[in-house]
């Protein structure tokens, strides 16, 4: 560190380099900042760092007293020749930097930005953020500390730092949820790629043309995929977001559902549907259904939310009247058309008889097991076939998700063995063998170290994932035991 601050800082003077190094003590992160601090104003840098060693620096064995004295210098420094609202500004870019859910550029925050001075606000605190020169590179912290430091209401209290109190997460993320809301209500409309008319229409082989992504703006990008994951950490909905809100979903919704096409995001779309139906629940409730009937047909090519998608909405669906003037467009069904949405969100078809099902814990995934010999993993959102784990060569009796949904247990009527699968992979981790007869039930232990089978043998066999050995038989039934579970412990 000392080697670091007397390269970095020619002109320093041996005792005040003794008082940073003191100041930094092991921490490198410490010296960097006060690096970046010190030398914001180019070669004539005295200034500052005459103020950070008056500052009473003093090197503390715990790492948040000692960043934190720094991060409060860096603050007051930077607020204390502003005007209130200059400051009120600069929070606000910073709460949309440092609570994106990806990083982006400083082109796309400050589209997205409500202050038009976003770049010089963030200009300064080039010490603690990282603005790169070249287009396209993106915005952030130059170390983690910084935002754990920023949003902590003890660490970043009015008392320490009055001139800039603590960022609260739930204001942040409104902040950026209306910013998407506005900037997709400003920006997306009917063809957003503006496709030639002949490739608008519906035809079987057409599908969604790669170059169309880039002509889709870095921000709004950004505001189609993360709009929904911003407002579902928003706490009191005031009257501008929830106009905001209502302006997308009446009048942009099948925008928006196009947009995601062309960026071969519309699984995002069913989940972010998902996330928001407490806020005007009817119509949220019917875009999702109305993506999840038609999702296969609008991802390959995405006018198609214009066209066949609206054919099938049921008759008192309130998409199908807030959607009005797109519906008078499609086909007109004469009969058959069902009033109301069906109880069931999905019909998956599998192709042969199923004989178990599983959800995975964390619901976005079910698995079947089929007299075909397949196991299948499907996406519960989309009703997509997302792996098929062939291996089996008989019909698929039972099936179960390993508590943290990477392993899937099959048992089949293929004798003497039972699979352990990797979800990711596709691959049989393991194969166990010795049963011998049909299997009727599987189950997985909740750490995941062990399976449970059930047999036509009258026996119930506990098997060590690991070595794939049995370690316990349990003998006692007089018939086929056809379901068997295991306790929480």
């Amino acid at each position: 560190i000392r080697i670091y601050l007397k390269t970095s800082l020619a002109r320093i003077k041996d005792d005040e380099l003794s008082g940073l190094v003191a100041s930094s003590g092991t921490l490198f992160i410490y010296a960097a900042t006060a690096v970046r601090y010190i030398t914001i104003g180019g070669e004539d840098y005295k200034p500052h760092l005459s103020a950070m060693l008056t500052h009473g620096q003093r090197s503390i064995n715990k790492f948040e007293t000692e960043i934190d004295s720094l991060y409060v210098h860096v603050l007051e420094k930077v607020c204390g020749d502003k005007e209130p609202d200059e400051v009120d500004g600069m929070r606000n870019v910073l709460s949309m930097t440092l609570f994106l859910r990806n990083p982006l550029s400083m082109e796309a925050i400050t589209s997205l930005s409500p202050e038009s001075n976003a770049r010089l606000y963030l200009s300064w605190l080039t010490s603690v953020i990282h603005i790169p020169e070249q287009p396209g590179a993106v915005v952030a912290p130059f170390h983690a500390s910084f935002p754990d430091f920023i949003t902590n209401p003890d660490r970043c209290s009015p008392k320490r730092c009055p001139l800039f109190r603590s960022l609260v997460a739930s204001d942040s993320h409104e902040l950026i949820a209306l910013k998407c809301l506005k900037l997709m209500n400003q920006s997306l409309k009917y063809n957003i790629c503006e496709m030639p008319k002949e490739l608008t229409v519906s035809r079987r082989e057409r599908a969604n043309s790669p170059e169309n992504v880039g002509k889709i703006s870095e921000a709004l990008k950004y505001s189609c995929i993360y709009w929904a994951a911003h407002l579902a950490e928003v706490k009191v909905f005031d009257a501008v977001l929830v106009g905001s809100l209502r302006v997308f979903l009446q009048k942009h919704l099948l925008h928006w559902i196009e947009c995601l096409s062309i960026l071969s995001e519309l699984q995002t779309g069913v989940k972010s549907l998902g996330s928001v139906v407490t806020v005007l629940l009817l119509l949220v409730h019917d875009a999702r259904r109305c993506l999840q009937m038609n999702f296969e047909a609008v991802q390959k090519h995405c006018m198609e939310i214009y066209e066949s998608a609206l054919v099938w909405i049921p008759q008192s669906s309130l998409i199908r009247k807030t959607c009005a003037a797109d519906v008078s467009k499609v086909p007109k069904v004469i009969l058959g058309l069902s009033d109301s949405w069906s109880p069931a969100e999905l019909n998956v078809q599998n192709g042969s008889v199923v004989r178990s099902v599983a959800f995975s814990q964390d619901g976005s995934r079910v698995i079947s097991g089929s007299n075909d010999t397949m196991v299948g993993i499907w996406n519960v959102a989309t009703g997509g076939m997302e792996a098929e784990l062939k291996g089996h060569t008989d019909m698929v009796m039972s099936v179960a998700f390993s508590q943290d949904g990477s392993r899937v247990f099959s048992g089949s009527n293929d004798l003497n063995m039972f699979r352990i699968w990797n979800v990711m992979t596709g691959e049989v981790e393991a194969e166990l063998k010795g049963h011998r007869d049909s299997v009727r039930s599987v189950a997985f232990s909740q750490d995941g170290s062990r399976v449970v089978s059930g047999l036509d043998d009258r026996t119930v066999r506990i098997w060590n994932v690991t070595t794939g050995k049995v370690e316990t038989e349990l003998k006692g039934h007089t018939n086929s035991v056809t379901s068997v579970a295991f306790s929480q412990d």
